[in-house]
């Protein structure tokens, strides 16, 4: 075909009112192509696809529990919501270390994609500790707003931390300096930055600012302070001696452990042991390094401000609490004297979930930063401990349940945190160092590693 033809008939079959309209077009003898004009109402050609970068999507919003202490107080204040970034990516920061200290504890870790929140807490003034692996720690202080009159919805309180990357550490040894061992436990400050020695007495000291110099102080129950100046980030204090000095330990509430009984009485074992490491005292705090409250009564609760200065001078305080309804034992002053550091003794209750004989006892396992080879203490009851960062926990149950409440995880059941210039450690129980045949094995304090265990925390 060599000529042109038009006005082809519509998609309906009725010639001359066609939308489109086709244009024959010899190419080549015999061949022709057909080439489509268009018109208003006729289809468009699909234009060109054009590849490009996808769009970052929109922040991904949600909301995480964190957890909260609740301190036994009634609960005025509002929820708090935090949100940890990066200052250079504007991105969330995972594995960020949340401790939020006030009226409440309340402690977590952030994640790549959700928000934490904590509540609801008690009104009042608290401090903000974030601290996550190459970031630079960050401190901050916040207020938590009480509740609306009723009827009145209460307002969120609304955090964002921004993180700043690049941080430094600093890296050492402490060893005891006639016998070069290792001195593990011991901790070493820097400002607000923490670390403990490990087994082998090496450390690092993490979250410090690129650029900052710093005086960093090495401590450990027992041995002389050592101060080193000008510690840098990226740095190497190398080793780090620390000269031993006599220790004294006062059982400071020797005539009223369990509110009532003396300490000669159920604790004559852990006396001992402590004995051969140091000089033991019973209620008299004069010149001591170390004070060990036993399951205290609630007269000790008056003298919780005075224990704690003197802990934050240098002092090292020890509370072994119990379960809350044990007679005689007040949890009210188990936490007068360790809340401020960060830790709280609960008055539940942690015990065998097969409870059918004083035999089956839920063992309990040391974890980091617990730096001593004793892993393995034998508990019968006891309460759980919650400790808020910088304070850790160094000993979870397993096997075991709260009565009281329920944990995503088997609950911690005692912690240590540094306060001041100083140290206080908590454990959930005291019958387990205690002269008592609970399982008919013998003293509890001689089942499993019970014993080197609760001396060990006390000479930490």
């Amino acid at each position: 075909m060599t000529g042109s033809k038009e006005g082809v008939s519509s998609r309906d079959g009725s010639r001359g009112a066609a939308r489109c309209g086709r244009r024959w077009t010899p190419l080549l003898p015999g061949l022709c192509v057909v080439v489509v004009a268009s018109t208003g109402g006729c289809p468009q050609p699909i234009p060109p696809i054009r590849l490009e970068p996808t769009k970052v999507p929109p922040t991904f919003v949600a909301v995480a529990p964190g957890q909260t202490q609740q301190s036994a107080r009634f609960l005025t204040g509002s929820t708090l919501y935090l949100k940890v970034k990066d200052a250079r990516t504007g991105l969330r920061v995972p594995r960020a270390t949340i401790g939020i200290h006030g009226p409440t504890l309340a402690g977590g870790v952030s994640g790549a994609t959700f928000d934490l929140s904590f509540g609801p807490l008690t009104a009042g003034t608290y401090r903000l500790r974030v601290s996550a692996p190459g970031y630079v720690t960050k401190l901050q202080d916040l207020a938590i707003a009480a509740r609306t009159k009723s009827g009145q919805k209460t307002e969120d309180t609304k955090v964002e931390v921004v993180m700043e990357p690049g941080a430094g550490e600093i890296v050492g040894r402490v060893v005891d300096a006639a016998s070069g061992a290792a001195l593990p436990g011991a901790r070493i400050q820097a400002g607000d930055e923490l670390a403990f020695a490990g087994a082998d007495g090496a450390f690092r000291l993490a979250g410090l600012a690129p650029g900052s110099i710093h005086s960093v102080a090495i401590r450990k129950t027992g041995y002389a302070a050592a101060t080193v100046e000008g510690g840098r980030p990226g740095g190497d204090l190398g080793t780090v001696r620390l000269a031993a000095r006599p220790l004294t330990i006062n059982l400071a509430n020797a005539g009223a452990v369990f509110g009532t009984t003396a300490a000669a009485a159920v604790l004559g074992g852990l006396k001992a042991a402590l004995a051969e490491r140091a000089t033991v005292k019973e209620e008299d705090p004069q010149g001591a390094d170390i004070q060990v409250f036993a399951a205290p009564g609630e007269a000790v609760a008056a003298k919780a401000s005075d224990l704690l200065e003197w802990a934050r001078q240098g002092g090292k305080l020890v509370v072994l609490g119990e379960w809350g309804g044990l007679a005689g034992y007040s949890p009210e002053a188990a936490e007068a004297l360790v809340h401020s550091a960060g830790i709280a003794i609960n008055a539940d209750l942690v015990r065998s979930s097969q409870n059918a004989s004083s035999l089956d006892w839920p063992l309990a396992s040391a974890m980091a930063p617990w730096p001593f080879a004793s892993a393995d203490v034998a508990l019968f009851q006891s309460a759980s401990v919650f400790a808020v960062a910088p304070a850790q926990a160094v000993l979870r149950a397993q096997g075991g349940y709260r009565v009281a409440g329920i944990s995503t995880q088997e609950p911690a059941v005692a912690a240590v945190a540094p306060y001041g210039a100083g140290l206080v450690a908590a454990a959930g129980d005291t019958s387990a160092w205690s002269d008592a045949n609970t399982t008919g094995a013998g003293p509890d304090l001689g089942i499993r590693d019970n014993r080197s265990y609760v001396v060990n925390l006390i000479l930490w």
